[in-house]
């Protein structure tokens, strides 16, 4: 989740792109979606 919120924030790029480039997959990415915006 941390490399998520630092790659979107570094490369100016939303999470979805980020999870992109991690290569997360995508059962993965509600629920990391879902963590990252209760944290903002």
């Amino acid at each position: 989740m941390a490399c998520v919120r630092s790659l979107s924030k570094h490369l100016s790029i939303n999470y979805e792109e980020a999870m992109d480039l991690l290569e997360i997959e995508e059962a993965l990415r509600p629920s990391i979606l879902r963590l990252l915006t209760e944290e903002a």
